[in-house]
Protein backbone atom coordinates (compact mmCIF):
# COMPACT_ATOMS: atom_id res chain seq x y z
CA UNK A 1 0.00 0.00 0.00
CA UNK A 2 2.85 2.33 0.88
CA UNK A 3 4.45 1.41 -2.41
CA UNK A 4 1.34 2.46 -4.31
CA UNK A 5 1.23 5.78 -2.46
CA UNK A 6 4.89 6.40 -3.33
CA UNK A 7 4.28 5.68 -6.99
CA UNK A 8 1.26 7.96 -7.05
CA UNK A 9 3.27 10.80 -5.56
CA UNK A 10 5.91 10.34 -8.21
CA UNK A 11 3.32 10.42 -11.00
CA UNK A 12 1.70 13.52 -9.51
CA UNK A 13 5.01 15.38 -9.35
CA UNK A 14 5.85 14.32 -12.88
CA UNK A 15 2.51 15.61 -14.16
CA UNK A 16 3.04 18.91 -12.38
CA UNK A 17 6.49 19.29 -13.94
CA UNK A 18 5.07 18.48 -17.38
CA UNK A 19 2.33 21.04 -16.95
CA UNK A 20 4.89 23.56 -15.80
CA UNK A 21 6.88 23.00 -18.99
CA UNK A 22 3.93 23.18 -21.39
CA UNK A 23 4.50 26.72 -22.59
CA UNK A 24 6.21 28.39 -25.59
CA UNK A 25 5.66 30.44 -28.72
CA UNK A 26 3.75 29.39 -31.84
CA UNK A 27 5.01 31.20 -34.93
CA UNK A 28 3.43 31.32 -38.37
CA UNK A 29 5.06 33.15 -41.27
CA UNK A 30 5.01 33.74 -45.01
CA UNK A 31 7.99 34.71 -47.15
CA UNK A 32 7.40 36.23 -50.59
CA UNK A 33 9.51 34.93 -53.42
CA UNK A 34 12.01 37.48 -54.71
CA UNK A 35 10.90 39.20 -57.90
CA UNK A 36 14.37 40.69 -58.32
CA UNK A 37 17.74 39.06 -57.89
CA UNK A 38 18.71 41.14 -54.83
CA UNK A 39 15.38 42.16 -53.28
CA UNK A 40 16.30 40.86 -49.80
CA UNK A 41 20.04 41.46 -50.14
CA UNK A 42 19.70 45.20 -50.66
CA UNK A 43 17.66 45.73 -47.47
CA UNK A 44 20.37 46.69 -44.99
CA UNK A 45 18.79 49.54 -43.03
CA UNK A 46 15.23 49.28 -41.69
CA UNK A 47 12.97 51.34 -39.47
CA UNK A 48 10.57 49.98 -36.86
CA UNK A 49 7.30 51.84 -37.22
CA UNK A 50 5.12 52.35 -34.16
CA UNK A 51 3.03 49.22 -33.57
CA UNK A 52 -0.73 49.44 -33.37
CA UNK A 53 -2.20 48.32 -30.03
CA UNK A 54 -5.42 46.29 -30.33
CA UNK A 55 -5.37 45.20 -26.67
CA UNK A 56 -6.79 46.68 -23.51
CA UNK A 57 -3.30 46.92 -22.05
CA UNK A 58 -1.99 50.45 -22.18
CA UNK A 59 1.40 50.95 -23.85
CA UNK A 60 1.55 47.30 -24.85
CA UNK A 61 2.92 48.38 -28.26
CA UNK A 62 5.76 50.30 -26.61
CA UNK A 63 6.71 47.26 -24.56
CA UNK A 64 6.88 45.20 -27.74
CA UNK A 65 8.88 47.90 -29.52
CA UNK A 66 11.37 48.09 -26.66
CA UNK A 67 11.93 44.34 -26.95
CA UNK A 68 11.96 44.29 -30.77
CA UNK A 69 14.90 46.68 -31.34
CA UNK A 70 17.42 44.67 -29.23
CA UNK A 71 16.17 41.40 -30.73
CA UNK A 72 16.77 42.71 -34.27
CA UNK A 73 20.28 43.85 -33.39
CA UNK A 74 20.97 40.52 -31.67
CA UNK A 75 20.04 38.51 -34.76
CA UNK A 76 22.19 40.85 -36.94
CA UNK A 77 19.79 40.44 -39.82
CA UNK A 78 20.05 44.16 -40.64
CA UNK A 79 23.02 46.49 -40.45
CA UNK A 80 21.06 49.31 -38.83
CA UNK A 81 17.63 49.73 -37.24
CA UNK A 82 15.92 53.11 -36.87
CA UNK A 83 14.16 53.55 -33.50
CA UNK A 84 10.37 54.13 -33.56
CA UNK A 85 10.90 57.51 -31.84
CA UNK A 86 12.61 58.88 -34.98
CA UNK A 87 9.96 57.22 -37.12
CA UNK A 88 7.22 59.05 -35.22
CA UNK A 89 9.00 62.35 -35.92
CA UNK A 90 9.17 61.53 -39.63
CA UNK A 91 5.50 60.51 -39.66
CA UNK A 92 4.53 63.80 -38.07
CA UNK A 93 6.60 65.66 -40.65
CA UNK A 94 4.91 63.79 -43.50
CA UNK A 95 1.48 63.97 -41.77
CA UNK A 96 1.06 60.20 -41.59
CA UNK A 97 -1.27 59.26 -38.74
CA UNK A 98 -1.24 55.46 -38.78
CA UNK A 99 0.72 52.62 -40.32
CA UNK A 100 -2.32 50.39 -40.63
CA UNK A 101 -2.93 51.66 -44.17
CA UNK A 102 0.13 52.91 -46.04
CA UNK A 103 0.14 53.47 -49.79
CA UNK A 104 3.20 53.08 -51.96
CA UNK A 105 3.83 56.83 -52.21
CA UNK A 106 3.82 57.23 -48.42
CA UNK A 107 6.19 54.30 -48.02
CA UNK A 108 8.57 55.83 -50.56
CA UNK A 109 8.47 59.24 -48.84
CA UNK A 110 9.23 57.64 -45.46
CA UNK A 111 12.05 55.67 -47.04
CA UNK A 112 13.61 58.82 -48.54
CA UNK A 113 13.18 60.73 -45.28
CA UNK A 114 14.82 58.03 -43.12
CA UNK A 115 17.29 56.72 -45.74
CA UNK A 116 16.05 53.16 -45.31
CA UNK A 117 15.35 50.22 -47.62
CA UNK A 118 12.70 48.50 -45.50
CA UNK A 119 10.14 49.16 -42.79
CA UNK A 120 8.82 46.86 -40.07
CA UNK A 121 5.19 47.39 -39.20
CA UNK A 122 3.03 45.42 -36.80
CA UNK A 123 0.33 45.28 -34.18
CA UNK A 124 -0.19 43.79 -30.77
CA UNK A 125 -3.27 41.58 -30.83
CA UNK A 126 -3.14 40.14 -27.29
CA UNK A 127 -1.14 41.13 -24.25
CA UNK A 128 -1.65 39.98 -20.62
CA UNK A 129 -3.74 37.41 -18.75
CA UNK A 130 -6.75 35.70 -20.06
CA UNK A 131 -10.24 36.16 -18.59
CA UNK A 132 -10.14 32.95 -16.59
CA UNK A 133 -8.88 33.17 -13.02
CA UNK A 134 -5.95 30.83 -13.37
CA UNK A 135 -5.12 31.77 -16.99
CA UNK A 136 -1.45 32.41 -17.84
CA UNK A 137 -0.12 35.53 -19.55
CA UNK A 138 -0.43 35.44 -23.33
CA UNK A 139 1.05 37.69 -26.02
CA UNK A 140 0.06 37.70 -29.71
CA UNK A 141 1.89 39.85 -32.26
CA UNK A 142 1.55 40.35 -36.01
CA UNK A 143 4.52 41.81 -37.91
CA UNK A 144 5.55 42.47 -41.54
CA UNK A 145 8.62 43.63 -43.50
CA UNK A 146 7.81 46.03 -46.36
CA UNK A 147 10.29 46.98 -49.10
CA UNK A 148 10.44 50.75 -49.57
CA UNK A 149 11.36 50.73 -53.28
CA UNK A 150 8.39 48.61 -54.42
CA UNK A 151 6.02 48.91 -51.46
CA UNK A 152 5.74 45.12 -51.49
CA UNK A 153 5.41 43.04 -48.32
CA UNK A 154 8.37 40.65 -48.41
CA UNK A 155 7.75 38.86 -45.13
CA UNK A 156 4.81 38.58 -42.74
CA UNK A 157 4.40 36.57 -39.57
CA UNK A 158 2.52 36.22 -36.31
CA UNK A 159 3.31 34.69 -32.97
CA UNK A 160 1.35 33.65 -29.93
CA UNK A 161 3.24 33.01 -26.74
CA UNK A 162 1.77 31.80 -23.44
CA UNK A 163 3.31 31.90 -19.99
CA UNK A 164 4.32 28.53 -18.54
CA UNK A 165 2.70 27.13 -15.39
CA UNK A 166 5.33 27.13 -12.67
CA UNK A 167 5.10 24.94 -9.57
CA UNK A 168 4.49 28.06 -7.54
CA UNK A 169 1.66 29.07 -9.86
CA UNK A 170 0.07 25.62 -9.59
CA UNK A 171 0.09 25.69 -5.82
CA UNK A 172 -0.89 29.37 -5.71
CA UNK A 173 2.42 30.50 -4.26
CA UNK A 174 3.68 32.64 -7.21
CA UNK A 175 1.84 34.39 -10.08
CA UNK A 176 3.79 32.52 -12.84
CA UNK A 177 5.70 34.08 -15.81
CA UNK A 178 5.15 37.81 -16.15
CA UNK A 179 3.70 39.43 -19.27
CA UNK A 180 7.06 41.03 -20.17
CA UNK A 181 8.76 37.62 -20.01
CA UNK A 182 6.07 36.14 -22.25
CA UNK A 183 6.35 39.14 -24.58
CA UNK A 184 10.13 38.69 -24.78
CA UNK A 185 9.69 35.04 -25.75
CA UNK A 186 7.15 36.03 -28.40
CA UNK A 187 9.33 38.79 -29.86
CA UNK A 188 12.47 36.65 -29.74
CA UNK A 189 10.75 33.72 -31.46
CA UNK A 190 9.18 35.91 -34.12
CA UNK A 191 12.44 37.78 -34.85
CA UNK A 192 14.41 34.52 -34.99
CA UNK A 193 11.97 33.10 -37.53
CA UNK A 194 12.08 36.30 -39.57
CA UNK A 195 15.88 36.38 -39.44
CA UNK A 196 16.12 32.73 -40.54
CA UNK A 197 13.65 33.29 -43.39
CA UNK A 198 15.41 36.45 -44.59
CA UNK A 199 18.80 34.73 -44.42
CA UNK A 200 17.39 31.80 -46.41
CA UNK A 201 15.93 34.23 -48.97
CA UNK A 202 19.26 36.05 -49.18
CA UNK A 203 21.09 32.77 -49.66
CA UNK A 204 18.69 31.87 -52.48
CA UNK A 205 19.26 35.29 -54.03
CA UNK A 206 23.03 34.87 -53.68
CA UNK A 207 22.78 31.42 -55.22
CA UNK A 208 20.70 32.93 -58.02
CA UNK A 209 23.25 35.70 -58.49
CA UNK A 210 26.08 33.17 -58.44
CA UNK A 211 24.19 31.01 -60.92
CA UNK A 212 23.51 34.03 -63.10
CA UNK A 213 27.16 35.01 -62.90
CA UNK A 214 28.12 31.44 -63.72
CA UNK A 215 25.79 31.45 -66.71
CA UNK A 216 27.21 34.79 -67.76
CA UNK A 217 30.70 33.42 -67.27
CA UNK A 218 29.86 30.36 -69.38
CA UNK A 219 28.28 32.61 -71.97
CA UNK A 220 31.37 34.83 -71.92
CA UNK A 221 33.61 31.76 -72.20
CA UNK A 222 31.53 30.57 -75.15
CA UNK A 223 31.65 34.05 -76.64
CA UNK A 224 35.41 34.18 -75.98
CA UNK A 225 35.88 30.85 -77.74
CA UNK A 226 33.80 32.10 -80.66
CA UNK A 227 35.83 35.29 -80.73
CA UNK A 228 39.05 33.27 -80.56
CA UNK A 229 37.80 31.09 -83.42
CA UNK A 230 36.83 34.18 -85.38
CA UNK A 231 40.19 35.69 -84.49
CA UNK A 232 41.94 32.61 -85.84
CA UNK A 233 39.82 32.77 -88.99
CA UNK A 234 40.58 36.47 -89.33
CA UNK A 235 44.29 35.77 -88.72
CA UNK A 236 44.16 33.08 -91.40
CA UNK A 237 42.38 35.47 -93.75
CA UNK A 238 44.90 38.18 -92.92
CA UNK A 239 47.80 35.79 -93.51
CA UNK A 240 46.26 34.75 -96.83
CA UNK A 241 45.61 38.39 -97.70
CA UNK A 242 49.18 39.24 -96.66
CA UNK A 243 50.53 36.43 -98.82
CA UNK A 244 48.40 37.59 -101.74
CA UNK A 245 49.50 41.16 -101.10
CA UNK A 246 53.14 40.05 -101.02
CA UNK A 247 52.59 38.14 -104.26
CA UNK A 248 50.88 41.14 -105.83
CA UNK A 249 53.69 43.33 -104.55
CA UNK A 250 56.31 40.95 -105.91
CA UNK A 251 54.47 40.67 -109.23
CA UNK A 252 54.15 44.44 -109.33
CA UNK A 253 57.85 44.85 -108.55
CA UNK A 254 58.72 42.28 -111.20
CA UNK A 255 56.43 43.99 -113.68
CA UNK A 256 57.82 47.37 -112.66
CA UNK A 257 61.36 46.07 -113.11
CA UNK A 258 60.35 44.64 -116.48
CA UNK A 259 58.68 47.90 -117.46
CA UNK A 260 61.71 49.78 -116.22
CA UNK A 261 64.04 47.52 -118.16
CA UNK A 262 61.86 47.83 -121.26
CA UNK A 263 61.73 51.57 -120.77
CA UNK A 264 65.49 51.69 -120.40
CA UNK A 265 65.86 49.53 -123.49
CA UNK A 266 63.41 51.73 -125.37
CA UNK A 267 65.23 54.78 -124.09
CA UNK A 268 68.53 53.26 -125.19
CA UNK A 269 66.98 52.42 -128.57
CA UNK A 270 65.56 55.93 -128.80
CA UNK A 271 68.93 57.35 -127.80
CA UNK A 272 70.61 55.13 -130.38
CA UNK A 273 68.05 56.09 -132.97
CA UNK A 274 68.44 59.70 -131.95
CA UNK A 275 72.20 59.35 -132.23
CA UNK A 276 71.76 57.66 -135.60
CA UNK A 277 69.42 60.42 -136.67
CA UNK A 278 71.95 62.97 -135.50
CA UNK A 279 74.61 61.12 -137.42
CA UNK A 280 72.36 60.88 -140.44
CA UNK A 281 71.54 64.52 -139.97
CA UNK A 282 75.23 65.33 -140.03
CA UNK A 283 75.61 63.15 -143.11
CA UNK A 284 72.63 64.91 -144.66
CA UNK A 285 74.16 68.24 -143.76
CA UNK A 286 77.38 67.13 -145.44
CA UNK A 287 75.39 65.83 -148.38
CA UNK A 288 73.45 69.06 -148.41
CA UNK A 289 76.70 71.02 -148.50
CA UNK A 290 77.98 68.66 -151.15
CA UNK A 291 74.69 69.05 -153.02
CA UNK A 292 74.97 72.79 -152.89
CA UNK A 293 78.53 72.44 -154.13
CA UNK A 294 77.37 70.08 -156.87
CA UNK A 295 74.58 72.50 -157.74
CA UNK A 296 77.10 75.28 -157.94
CA UNK A 297 79.26 73.02 -160.07
CA UNK A 298 76.24 72.06 -162.14
CA UNK A 299 75.44 75.70 -162.62
CA UNK A 300 79.06 76.23 -163.74
CA UNK A 301 78.84 73.26 -166.08
CA UNK A 302 75.54 74.49 -167.43
CA UNK A 303 77.16 77.89 -167.99
CA UNK A 304 80.03 76.15 -169.75
CA UNK A 305 77.53 74.11 -171.75
CA UNK A 306 75.81 77.28 -172.77
CA UNK A 307 79.15 78.74 -173.79
CA UNK A 308 79.89 75.55 -175.76
CA UNK A 309 76.52 75.77 -177.42
CA UNK A 310 77.17 79.39 -178.12
CA UNK A 311 80.58 78.48 -179.59
CA UNK A 312 78.92 75.72 -181.62
CA UNK A 313 76.41 78.25 -182.92
CA UNK A 314 79.25 80.57 -183.78
CA UNK A 315 81.06 77.67 -185.51
CA UNK A 316 77.95 76.83 -187.48
CA UNK A 317 77.66 80.44 -188.54
CA UNK A 318 81.33 80.47 -189.56
CA UNK A 319 80.86 77.21 -191.52
CA UNK A 320 77.84 78.58 -193.30
CA UNK A 321 79.67 81.79 -194.00
CA UNK A 322 82.68 79.89 -195.33
CA UNK A 323 80.46 77.72 -197.46
CA UNK A 324 78.94 80.86 -198.94
CA UNK A 325 82.32 82.36 -199.51
CA UNK A 326 83.47 79.19 -201.19
CA UNK A 327 80.70 79.48 -203.63
CA UNK A 328 81.72 83.04 -204.44
CA UNK A 329 85.52 82.70 -204.41
CA UNK A 330 88.03 81.10 -206.71
CA UNK A 331 89.21 77.52 -206.51
CA UNK A 332 92.44 78.26 -204.62
CA UNK A 333 90.68 80.30 -202.05
CA UNK A 334 87.96 77.72 -201.87
CA UNK A 335 90.37 74.99 -200.90
CA UNK A 336 91.59 77.08 -198.03
CA UNK A 337 88.08 77.71 -196.97
CA UNK A 338 87.29 73.99 -197.17
CA UNK A 339 90.21 73.26 -194.96
CA UNK A 340 88.97 75.85 -192.47
CA UNK A 341 85.50 74.36 -192.70
CA UNK A 342 86.82 70.86 -192.03
CA UNK A 343 88.76 72.18 -189.08
CA UNK A 344 85.73 73.98 -187.82
CA UNK A 345 83.64 70.85 -188.28
CA UNK A 346 86.16 68.88 -186.24
CA UNK A 347 86.04 71.54 -183.60
CA UNK A 348 82.27 71.36 -183.81
CA UNK A 349 82.31 67.58 -183.36
CA UNK A 350 84.69 67.97 -180.49
CA UNK A 351 82.40 70.58 -178.93
CA UNK A 352 79.43 68.33 -179.58
CA UNK A 353 81.22 65.51 -177.76
CA UNK A 354 82.01 67.81 -174.85
CA UNK A 355 78.39 68.98 -174.81
CA UNK A 356 77.11 65.43 -174.73
CA UNK A 357 79.57 64.56 -171.96
CA UNK A 358 78.49 67.62 -170.03
CA UNK A 359 74.85 66.67 -170.53
CA UNK A 360 75.49 63.18 -169.16
CA UNK A 361 77.33 64.64 -166.20
CA UNK A 362 74.49 67.08 -165.65
CA UNK A 363 71.93 64.25 -165.81
CA UNK A 364 73.97 62.17 -163.35
CA UNK A 365 74.29 65.16 -160.99
CA UNK A 366 70.58 65.81 -161.21
CA UNK A 367 69.84 62.19 -160.29
CA UNK A 368 72.22 62.39 -157.35
CA UNK A 369 70.59 65.63 -156.24
CA UNK A 370 67.17 64.00 -156.41
CA UNK A 371 68.34 61.11 -154.23
CA UNK A 372 69.94 63.43 -151.70
CA UNK A 373 66.78 65.57 -151.53
CA UNK A 374 64.64 62.45 -150.95
CA UNK A 375 66.91 61.34 -148.09
CA UNK A 376 66.77 64.81 -146.64
CA UNK A 377 63.00 64.67 -146.70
Amino acid sequence: MKKLKGNGLILFCTAILLLAGCSGALVREFVKESKEKDQFLRINRVAVFPFDNFTETKDAEKAIESLLIPALYHEEVFEDVVDPRFVRDAMKKLKIVTTDILDREQVKKLGDELAIQGIIIGKVVNYGRGKEKEAANEVSIEMALVEVASGATLWTGNVTSSGSLTVGKIFGVTPGESDIVVARKAVTSLVEEMADSIEDAREREQEGIVEELREKELAEEKRLKELQQKSKEIEGTLEQADAEAQKIKQDAMTEADSIKANAEMEKAAIDAEKSQLESEKEVLEEQKLKLESERAKLDEEQAKLEELRKERGELEEQIQKLQQEIKEETVGDAEKKVEEIEKLEKDQESLQGEIEDKQEELQSLEEQLDQVEKKAE
